[in-house]
């Protein structure tokens, strides 16, 4: 005879369905997101030490913007290969990564980030028309979302997911 359910039984339920939750945090599911050939507007976050900046589509130059959260487990895998990645590309390419939520204290020394890191619009006090245009302008649905931007805000690859290293290296390239 089942009896009447506890606390504990609905936190080993969400404990389940967490890594699910995470994965789809940024945005809902089946929701349209970009794809190559679309224009994403300049990205305007936040360092780690606090101050805006502004990262525009360099002309001549290839971005990769990884979006992340640092909640997000399997973003956790991603890490050392983001880091692989980016030790290996070319001086013609930029790539930074992009927390799509506040981090825990020694969050990035503990998992040894290589890469720049940044916070999106509405992690740290932002602009609300800077979180619009992020939301309308990038349409980050799921993470871990790893974009590459040709010049003048171009999208040439959306990546949604965890990549291997091979995908990675054609993400990485020249």
């Amino acid at each position: 005879m089942e009896g009447p359910v506890t606390r504990r039984d609905l936190l080993l339920a969400f404990a389940a369905l967490a890594p699910a939750l995470h994965a789809r945090a940024a945005g809902p599911a089946g929701a349209p997101g970009l794809k190559p050939g679309d224009r994403v507007p300049p990205l305007h976050i936040t360092a780690l030490d606090g101050l805006p900046r502004k990262l525009d589509w360099p002309a001549g130059k290839s971005t990769v913007v990884m979006f992340f959260l640092p909640s997000c487990s399997v973003c956790h895998t991603m890490f050392p290969r983001w880091n692989q990645a980016f030790a290996r590309k070319p001086a013609s390419l930029e790539a930074v990564g992009v927390a799509l939520e506040m981090e825990p204290p020694g969050f990035f020394d503990a998992y040894s980030i290589r890469f720049p890191v940044f916070r999106g619009p509405g992690v740290a006090p932002a602009d609300v028309d800077q979180r619009r245009a992020f939301n309308e302008g990038f349409k980050v649905r799921q993470v871990p979302t790893t974009l590459r931007v040709g010049p003048g805000g171009v999208v040439e690859e959306c990546h949604v997911g965890p990549l291997d290293l091979m995908k990675l290296g054609e993400v990485f390239r020249a």
